[in-house]
């Protein structure tokens, strides 16, 4: 388990390879993670759907050289992890949805809120 006094979202964001066909954000063979990509953590207003301008804003975790990221919240509800596209190398595009979500009813508790996909849109 890796909680304790708070939840823990993780996720990863990996570079897909150039032509693949399903571009999907699972790690393939050829594929690695990308740094320094900006993913931000908010907590839902209530309402079960992402809104940056009503839902609370809570934290920047950036992507490790693997393209792992983990947010830690001390409170219950539901979050939503957002990748920052404006922090996306230049050229580069994502493949996947931008948000992940996850519930947490009680403390110690993780969640997998999602791999995201990126691919080189130019040369």
């Amino acid at each position: 388990m890796l909680g304790g006094a708070f939840d823990v979202l993780a996720g990863f964001l990996l570079l897909e390879a150039q032509g693949e066909q399903r571009a999907d954000g699972v790690l393939d063979g050829g594929e690695g993670g990308t740094a320094n990509v900006a993913v931000d953590l908010y907590r839902d207003n209530g309402n079960g759907t992402f809104s940056a301008s009503e839902d609370t804003f809570l934290a920047t975790a950036l992507t490790d050289g693997t393209g792992a990221f983990t947010h830690r919240t001390v409170s219950v509800g539901t979050f939503f992890t957002v990748v920052n596209t404006a922090t996306l190398p230049a050229g580069h595009a994502l493949t996947t949805a931008a948000e992940g979500t996850a519930t947490f009813t009680d403390f110690g508790s993780a969640a997998d809120v999602g791999d995201f996909g990126e691919v080189a849109t130019a040369d």
